[in-house]
């Protein structure tokens, strides 16, 4: 499996985004509707120092339509990555997101790839949600669907992090991510309840007959 490529931590760490009140509230904007709840981090290239962008005003980032968003590298900026800090409901089992990549370069190293990731907010371990296998993440071409059981992190603060990597210095790779959805788990019904439900269903038939002016006795 390719190792994991920690931009965040350092940027994040740097700006204070580990403090506790940078995570607060549920996951929002999966659909991409704009870039709320949002940040953008990039590399630069010539130096390796990392910064964070607002992503409707760097060049990187871009709305596509259809829920999605799309990141893109170039000469400048050869790492860059979306992410989200929020507080994971105590009930989710399952992220899943919509993806589409192009890269110019595959395997041998060095390689363009991207990456997604569910990290705890100390950084101390990851959900890896484009496990391998099944998925090679640094073929020249992606698109599907991906869904990642992450009820390890229920009920943690996390950071959701999606983000593409130019390895082979021609940086006109893309990487579009979108209609990111959390399930949690079905609650059943009380045995109780499951007892009264057909007793309901009787009631209310009994209820629609004398409305109707029937004798009772017909049901």
């Amino acid at each position: 499996m390719r190792s994991v490529i920690n931009l965040l931590s350092a940027a994040a760490l740097c700006l204070g985004l580990t403090q506790s009140a940078a995570w607060a509230g549920p996951f929002v904007n999966g659909a991409f509707a704009n870039f709320d709840g949002w940040t953008g981090a990039v590399l630069a290239t010539a130096t390796g120092a990392s910064s964070t962008v607002d992503p409707p005003t760097g060049p990187q980032f871009t709305l596509i339509g259809g829920g999605f968003a799309k990141l893109a590298n170039n000469d400048s900026y050869d790492q860059v990555s979306l992410f989200q800090s929020f507080d994971l409901d105590p009930s989710a089992q399952t992220l899943s997101f919509d993806y589409q990549w192009a890269l110019t370069a595959g395997d041998p190293q060095p390689s363009d790839f991207v990456q997604a990731l569910l990290w705890l907010a100390n950084f101390s371990d990851h959900i890896d949600l484009f496990p391998q296998p099944p998925f090679d993440t640094s073929a020249p071409t992606g698109a599907g669907t991906a869904t990642t059981g992450i009820g390890a992190f229920a009920g943690q603060s996390v950071l959701l992090e999606f983000l593409l990597q130019d390895g082979d210095v021609v940086a006109q790779d893309w990487f579009a991510i979108g209609n990111i959805a959390i399930t949690g788990a079905a609650v059943p019904l009380p045995p109780t309840l499951m007892l009264l439900l057909p007793g309901l269903g009787l009631l209310a038939r009994r209820a629609d007959w004398h409305r109707a002016g029937r004798p009772l006795a017909t049901l």
